[in-house]
């Protein structure tokens, strides 16, 4: 019965509050016609005054704005502190060591105006080793006698960032000839191309303007060997190095008209974003990208074409080191076909063993030197192309930047090409192995013969074989047949078609007791690397025996270590990021054998690290643990050592957001073990590593935060305008945003975090794109019908990224509140200022007729002479963007005149400084669209290059911008028309648009906002004037 009592109490207590409510809504929608500020009677005869203008959430509501803005500092912190906090550790932490050369320099003046109309902006020159390289005679004489290389620095990047390799392939030559297997091989004639440290990712003309250049030098360098003295024939052909944007540009140059048909066969890339432009804020770029990209493909889909057949493109990135662009942009695979070309990570080089960033992957020493034997192993001084055939040169990349482990690399295995057979008699001690046994051999091992027999009645078994420093004469031979010959005395066998595997063998990190770091074994490391081969029952198929001649094992601590498995260790796990949300789970192996696998099918997004452990019972073990974690296509390997000593962070680039790719069945996550054979009940644990993962975004969505800025303030100004035209007064942004997170705060998480399911249908993508840009751009969808690409929101296809949209939907908004606040903070410290000096004013103070809400008609000669000046000048010399920074500048002195002379008794001054601030708050988001170009343009003053801007000189960009912040600093504000005005409509509808465009599509497309903000500009001004 109480309980029944207090139910009844709640519900009429409840109903008598509804009905309050209704009867204010009824009072509210009735007082629009008394002015701004009404009175509206209340059962208990109290007057409740209500402001417009201040409206504040009221009852469950009251609370929501504080709930979004303490989730936003929440989210704020966490990425935050996840960012700078915690360094790279293990596998993932830089280990690149430092390098000495002695470079030299030499200008090439005779490429001049005469041969390019660029010359006097960019330069080139030859790169020449002292002591090394043939220097220039005592006339300035260049001596060339080598294959011309070609390197290309990237986004501000400079001309010596060519002096490591080049050091490095002249010592390689010069000092240790003997080392390089190719017997055609030259010294490299390095050229490097001298683009003042151009910004070559913030402007498409600049990218272009540099492919004309080096197309005009190409040309020019290729005339140098036609009186030469090099050896061979005159080359037809560069090889192309290039960093960073570098290796875009290089890319482009076979795309336009100055190209010299053949003169590219050869690109090597370092750190270069081919898939994606890493910055959206010039629309040529993106232009471009689909323009080179296009061309690129469609060259390669005939195989016969002079292209296919001969041009190699490779790209190396340094992986998680690299935060200047997102290693994911760097992959080709979506470009050209395997036989061309691919995408490899410095991780998985052998001998680098190390992820690199952006800047040292043109000097860390383990790479260079691995570059520099690439180079001198693919040259061929004797063909006019001066390299060796595609499929030599593919075998080569495949031979030095791939770990040999991968799929794609068993068709070098000598195994499989090798036509060279022998037979071998079996000695009689000789040792028959059976499946799943060990061969073991330390210092004290026998020295027979042991033999497998391969099982052929099986679908799946494997051999593998590995070994340390200080194991010498190893052979293992794989054999077709054994033959039997009877001999008066005794039984001759012999096996028959052998082939020597010792070439097949790969090199691997070492993993000794205390080992920290993979790359403690590569190139120049401290210790020895292990020796590993692997095939399956693909490669053995072919074969019956293998026969392994007992090796010498020099040391102590030395091993070999033998296995024919046919009991597969291998897991094929289900589980997803989802289950692994609030749990770490385990998996354990249940065989003992050498090798082990265990596959993730369903974990293939890049955005998501997770952390590993490996538990195993072992005792005397000859080596440590070691995990492969890998990622087939593109090719990513990194390698854990000595696993069992803790956890390891695992991060992994595969499907990753706005990039294409052509099937996500390829690139899932993987883990190989290596067991030393005394290893027994071996575990593997996985979880999600929420705080790398978090430490990560920034760098793919720093974009984002930008559009996402963008589309919240457009919301909340729509809100302001549409209150405006309402009730007369203009809100301040900060209660114009609690209000309408009190109202719409929840719809709007709940949209943004269906999103990222939604835009991931293809018919959606296509629909939205075709809605959205209504021919006005290009379709930002992948070019080629094969590929798949998110390029909408967030970029992600995964449902389990749903909660990314709010994570950064609440830092913007916290951003936002702070920095409104911050605005209004300096604006009364200007008003304090002002009290103190008194009649010493830095900024006139306007007139009271000033917040009269003047026509646009009455702006003063001086200001329309200004504004023509501005415009003209865009017309001529500077790019539109420079235009909108400086009238940024304006606005921001107009919103410090209007707080100088706000009257808290004059609701029209109220208006003016609210509009004002607001207004500033979205052109403070929009310049930063426009700021890089302006850098490209101030960059070409400084270095005195003298023509006009080549670019974005299209006046009627910026022209409503101009004239609309030229009619604030009139203090002029847009006129009250009521909310059902058709004028007043269209303005939040454009806002609306403009928030709805930022989210769906902002990221990829950040210069289309400056675009649509220019719209919005003109149609407030039309709106007031007509």
């Amino acid at each position: 019965m109480g309980i029944k009592r207090v139910l009844r109490t709640l519900t009429r207590k409840g109903l008598q509050h509804a009905s309050f409510l209704l009867e204010i809504r009824d009072a509210l929608s009735k007082a629009t016609d008394d002015g701004p500020e009404s009175t509206l009677p209340c059962d208990d005869a109290q007057n409740l005054t209500i402001r417009w203008g201040d409206s504040t959430p009221t009852g469950r509501f009251k609370k929501l704005p504080f709930f979004f803005f303490w989730l936003g500092l929440v989210s704020f912190l966490i990425a935050l502190i996840c960012s700078f906090s915690g360094p790279f550790s293990g596998a993932d932490s830089a280990q690149c060591r430092g390098i000495y050369m002695y470079p030299a320099y030499a200008r090439i003046t005779g490429f001049d105006t005469n041969y390019s109309r660029l010359a006097k902006k960019y330069h080139l020159y030859l790169y020449r080793e002292q002591g090394k390289d043939r220097e220039p005679a005592a006339d300035n004489v260049i001596s060339l006698d080598g294959i011309p290389v070609l390197f290309i620095p990237g986004n501000a990047g400079s001309f010596k960032q060519v002096r490591s390799i080049a050091a490095a392939a002249a010592e390689l030559y010069f000092e240790n000839k003997d080392a390089i297997v190719n017997p055609n091989a030259r010294n490299l004639d390095v050229f490097t191309a001298d683009f003042n440290e151009d910004f070559t990712a913030f402007h498409g003309r600049t990218m272009l303007d540099q492919a004309e250049y080096l197309n005009e030098a190409m040309r020019y360098i290729l005339t140098l060997y036609e009186s030469s003295n090099a050896v061979g024939p005159p080359p037809r052909s560069v090889l192309i190095l290039g960093h960073s944007m570098g290796g875009v540009v290089a890319r482009v140059m076979p795309t336009l008209k100055n190209y010299v048909p053949a003169s590219i066969n050869t690109i090597i890339t370092l750190s270069s974003p081919h898939a994606v432009a890493p910055a959206t804020f010039d629309g040529d770029i993106i232009k471009i990208y689909d323009d080179v990209n296009e061309f690129w493909v469609q060259s390669y889909e005939n195989a016969s074409s002079s292209f296919a057949q001969n041009v190699s493109l490779i790209s190396i990135t340094g992986g998680i080191l690299d935060t200047v662009l997102p290693a994911d942009y760097t992959i080709v695979e979506h470009l050209i076909p395997y036989e061309n070309g691919f995408t490899t990570y410095t991780t998985t080089i052998p001998g680098v063993w190390t992820p690199v960033d952006h800047l040292a992957i043109v000097w860390c020493d383990q790479l260079r030197k691995v570059l520099a034997r690439l180079l001198l192993e693919i040259v061929d001084f004797k063909t006019p192309y001066k390299t060796i055939a595609l499929p030599s040169r593919m075998r080569e990349f495949r031979k030095h930047l791939l770990t040999g482990l991968e799929s794609y690399t068993t068709q070098d295995l000598t195994l499989r090409n090798d036509a060279n057979y022998n037979n071998l008699e079996i000695s009689e001690d000789a040792q028959y192995i059976d499946a799943n046994e060990f061969v073991l051999l330390g210092e004290m091992g026998s020295r027979y013969d042991r033999i497998f027999e391969l099982p052929k009645q099986l679908d799946s078994y494997r051999f593998t074989a590995l070994y340390s420093d200080g194991v010498e004469e190893v052979q293992i031979f794989f054999c077709k047949a054994m033959s039997s010959d009877y001999l008066p005395d005794k039984q001759l066998n012999e096996l028959t078609g052998c082939l020597l595997a010792t070439s097949d063998f790969v090199t691997i990190p070492s993993s000794a007791p205390g080992t920290k770091f993979p790359a403690d074994s590569s190139e120049g490391g401290s210790q020895e690397p292990y020796h590993f081969l692997h095939v399956n029952e693909t490669v053995l198929s072919t074969y019956e025996f293998i026969l392994l001649k007992a090796p010498s094992v020099q040391k102590k601590s030395s091993f070999f270590v033998a296995e024919l498995s046919t009991d597969i260790d291998s897991m094929q796990i289900k589980d997803g990021p989802l289950s692994f949300l609030f749990t770490r789970r385990e998996y354990e192996f249940s065989g003992g054998s050498l090798f082990k696998e265990i596959n993730f099918p369903h974990i293939w997004n890049s955005l998501i690290s997770y952390r590993v452990s490996v538990n195993s019972a072992q005792r005397d073990p000859l080596f440590q643990p070691i995990l492969k974690q890998s990622v087939e296509r593109p090719f990513e390997t990194k390698w854990h050592v000595d696993v069992t000593n803790g956890s390891h962070d695992i991060s992994f680039h595969s499907i990753a957001p706005f990039v294409p790719i052509k099937d996500i069945y390829n690139s899932p996550l993987k883990f190989s073990l290596v067991c030393s054979p005394e290893s027994t009940k071996v575990t593997l644990s996985l979880e999600i590593n929420w705080h790398r993962t978090f430490k990560l975004l920034f760098l793919r969505y720093r974009l984002s935060v930008i559009a996402f800025a963008v589309a919240f303030t457009s919301l909340v100004i729509g809100y302001q305008f549409y209150q405006y035209q309402d009730s007369g007064d203009f809100m301040s942004f900060e209660s114009a945003a609690k209000l309408f997170l009190s109202r719409h705060g929840m719809p709007l998480y709940f949209f943004v975090s269906i999103l990222t399911p939604l835009t991931s249908l293809n018919l959606i993508q296509r629909v939205h794109g075709f809605l959205q840009y209504l021919g006005l751009e290009r379709l930002a969808l992948p070019f080629d019908k094969s590929l798949s690409m998110n390029a909408f929101f967030l970029g992600m296809s995964e449902t389990f990224m749903w909660w990314l949209g709010p994570f950064l939907l609440s830092i913007v908004i916290f951003a936002l509140i702070t920095l409104a606040r911050l605005i209004v903070l300096i604006e009364a410290g200007s008003v304090f200022l002002k009290e103190k000096l008194g009649s010493v004013a830095v900024l006139s103070e306007p007139s009271a007729d000033s917040f009269q809400g003047l026509p646009f008609s009455s702006l003063k000669a001086r200001n329309l002479l200004g504004t023509a000046l501005l415009i003209l000048s865009v017309f001529c010399y500077v790019p539109y963007q420079f235009a909108l920074v400086v009238m940024a500048l304006v606005q921001v002195i107009v919103c410090l005149k209007a707080a100088l002379a706000k009257q808290t008794s004059n609701s029209q001054s109220i208006n003016l400084v609210n509009y004002n601030n607001s207004f500033l708050l979205l052109l403070l988001f929009v310049v930063p669209i426009n700021v890089p170009i302006v850098i490209v343009f101030l960059h070409n003053l400084a270095i005195r290059w003298e023509t006009p801007f080549s670019s974005h000189h299209n006046f009627l960009s910026v022209l409503p911008a101009v004239l609309l912040i030229e009619k604030n600093a009139k203090f002029s504000i847009p006129k009250i028309r009521g909310t059902k005005d058709l004028r007043s409509t269209s303005v939040v509808a454009f806002l609306f648009y403009l928030a709805t465009y930022s989210f769906l599509s902002g990221t990829r497309n950040l210069y289309w906002l400056h675009h649509l903000f220019n719209l919005l500009c003109a149609v407030i001004i039309l709106t007031d004037i007509s």
